[in-house]
């Protein structure tokens, strides 16, 4: 037998329809559907989303702000002091608890990938 063909790649017009129709799709299964977490960013978004899942959505939003107006871009927080970044997350009411870290330096992976495609394109 044959193995498989390795998948073509999704073009970036093709990523973009797909993605698209998910979101009118969802749309329209869930049109009331909303966040409790404060963000005004795709990145803020990612962020707090990442680190809601430690601790509530009421106390991610004790902490984002003083995040977010430290850091504004994806390269922010690629570049961040890793010590900098988790003092700034975790005032004692909105303590992430032990995972914290690492879900820090998932952010941060995350953010340096977004940054290099960034400047890329």
């Amino acid at each position: 037998m044959n193995p498989p063909k390795p998948a073509k790649p999704e073009s970036r017009i093709a990523l973009v329809r797909r993605a698209r129709r998910i979101n009118r799709e969802l749309a329209e299964l869930y049109p009331d559907a909303h966040t409790e977490l404060n963000f005004s960013s795709p990145l803020e978004l990612l962020v707090a989303t990442i680190l809601s899942a430690q601790t509530t959505d009421k106390r991610v939003n004790l902490v984002t702000p003083v995040l977010f107006a430290r850091y504004k871009t994806a390269a922010d927080y690629a570049a961040a002091d890793r010590e900098d970044m988790e003092r700034r997350s975790s005032s004692p009411p909105a303590s992430t608890g032990p995972r914290r870290p690492a879900s820090l330096r998932s952010a941060r992976r995350c953010a340096t990938a977004t940054a290099v495609r960034s400047r890329a394109s």
